[in-house]
């Protein structure tokens, strides 16, 4: 899916356009096909661009090669903050991942494929900023106001928080063999945005994005969080 669109002779279908949109930029849980990625690598073939990468952690661009050079600083700003918040061993907790940027492949920002060791991010969304992503999903209702941008700057790239936002599911997946178990017993009213409310798994996820930015989700989600940052590392590299 493109970004929003302003040729205005898409005006009168704007308003469903502009819902449907925002809607697949919600972060929601769907099952892949058995296949699909071999399916799109197949795709793309040759284009593959190398974006990031930390040991065996790679972040790879299928598709336009400027707009994944555009997209890389963002890969690498994600991946960096995740290396510091497993201490410096983020390839011992998930040997061999792969994070992949496409479009058309998905139809939300991210897709945690934990059974195969896989991200799926959408790039076209991704080349979005935190700020105006926000807006828009506080018009839906999905967020309150500063949500995200009272926390980190507006101008953020939504690619960088989101990769690390579907890091958190797979963590958690990947700590319990399933989502919506880390913080199944929590309070959904002390979650730390207003969407993650909703689900146990977003809630581990979102609060997940905001830990590993530094700031505040609680001392209940913290010793969770820390907890399965430390086992996971552990049980991969033992």
């Amino acid at each position: 899916m493109e970004t929003l669109s302003h040729n205005p002779e898409e005006t009168t279908n704007k308003p469903q356009k502009l819902a449907d949109e925002l809607k697949a930029m919600i972060p929601q849980r769907q099952e892949m096909e058995s296949g699909r990625i071999e399916a799109i690598l197949q795709q793309f073939g040759s284009e593959q661009h190398n974006m990031a990468s930390v040991g065996g952690i790679e972040i790879i661009g299928l598709g336009n090669k400027e707009q994944m050079e555009a997209l890389a600083p963002a890969a690498k700003a994600a991946l960096d903050r995740l290396q510091d918040r497993f201490g410096g061993r983020l390839e011992a907790a998930f040997p061999g991942l792969k994070i992949y940027f496409t479009d058309g492949a998905i139809n939300t920002g991210g897709e945690a494929l934990a059974d195969e060791n896989t991200i799926i991010m959408d790039a076209s969304k991704a080349a979005m900023s935190v700020g105006d992503v926000e807006t828009l999903l506080v018009e839906m209702g999905y967020l309150n106001p500063g949500d995200w941008t009272s926390k980190v700057s507006p101008d953020l790239s939504y690619g960088e928080i989101t990769i690390v936002h579907e890091m958190g599911h797979m963590l958690e997946a990947r700590a319990y063999g399933a989502e919506g178990v880390g913080f199944a017993s929590l309070p959904s009213e002390t979650a730390v945005t207003k969407y993650d409310s909703k689900a146990p798994n977003e809630d581990y996820a979102e609060a997940f994005f905001y830990d590993t930015y530094g700031l505040d989700v609680g001392s209940d989600r913290k010793t969770i969080l820390e907890r399965d940052i430390g086992n996971v590392t552990l049980a991969s590299a033992a």
